[in-house]
């Protein structure tokens, strides 16, 4: 975890993997807009270790959803598949609450 202070799993493919898909996010600039945000969470450009997961013989693991949160648009979209290639299957609004009495 990078802001949680609890302990990560010590299985080395696992850590391997983050560390491998943080610096993969690392190569990225500042995302200035939603498409830059689809375009880092829909990375597969380390064939190892992509940011999006699909099952394959050489990877058991896969993301199993991609959700982007629009505070602008008050939106949250939720992907079943890589949200570079595919539309999201629902969006759902947001309807945010003033906590202030």
């Amino acid at each position: 975890y990078l802001r949680l202070k609890m302990p990560e799993s010590d299985v080395k493919m696992l850590m391997e993997s983050n560390n491998h898909r943080h610096q993969c996010m690392d190569c990225f600039s500042h995302p200035k807009s939603r498409k830059d945000v689809i375009n880092m969470l829909g990375d597969q450009t380390d064939k190892r270790y992509p940011i999006f997961r699909e099952m394959s013989d050489s990877d058991y693991l896969i993301t199993v959803a991609v959700g982007i949160f629009d505070c602008v648009g008050r939106t949250w979209s939720i992907y079943a598949d890589n949200p570079k290639t595919n539309a999201p299957i629902v969006v759902l609004p947001m309807d945010v609450k003033s906590t202030s009495k």
